[in-house]
């Protein structure tokens, strides 16, 4: 059993879970690429690893995710923005059913009576006991938060301000201090026209 310390999910990363290990751990079960493995962290503690990694954390990943869907339940998180990677959660994130996906590394869902199965690259499927509708809501908001937050990000500028901002020069005086007042005098100028 291959079994490692610590662990980032990547973009090859197609699902990690929960797993009972020995004397009842909770470990994350991995499958990345077509290798599977545990890591000795629980799925949120990993999670929490690779978004610390990259600048975040999971509570501002989280309320990123559900300002951006206008969703407030179980939503997808962008784990890795420079790898573009989302995973979403089949149950709420606290359960130890909880199952986490990433929606690029899904080739197919099918409907298995009231369960799904999810087949992934590599050819492995899994049964999730979650109904089909419902993981294929859930893929389409991982590709929609992965989408809005690409488009965000390259018109950041447009979010913050549509208007022209004026350009004063900013010089240090023979005082040693900069000329920032100028911003003020133009404009209260410019209100007097």
């Amino acid at each position: 059993m291959n079994i490692i310390d610590r662990y980032a999910v990547n973009h090859l990363t197609s699902l990690i879970k929960g797993e009972h290990y020995m004397y009842g751990h909770l470990y994350t079960r991995v499958i990345e690429g077509n290798k599977t493995f545990l890591v000795r962290m629980t799925p949120l503690e990993v999670l929490e690893y690779t978004l610390t990694s990259v600048g975040s954390d999971l509570k501002g990943a989280t309320k990123s995710a559900r300002i951006i869907l206008g969703k407030g339940y179980m939503t997808p998180i962008i784990v890795n923005a420079y790898q573009e990677v989302c995973m979403f959660p089949t149950h709420s994130p606290k359960s130890e059913h909880c199952i986490w996906f990433n929606p690029k590394n899904i080739i197919n869902i099918e409907e298995n009576g009231s369960n799904t199965n999810v087949i992934l690259n590599y050819h492995y499927t899994i049964l999730v006991e979650v109904n089909i509708k419902s993981i294929k809501n859930k893929r389409y908001d991982g590709f929609s938060l992965l989408d809005s937050t690409k488009q965000n990000g390259i018109k950041v500028r447009d979010i913050s301000t549509n208007e022209k901002t004026k350009q004063y020069p900013i010089v240090r005086e023979k005082s040693g201090k900069y000329n920032f007042d100028v911003f003020k005098k133009k404009d209260e100028n410019e209100d007097d026209k």
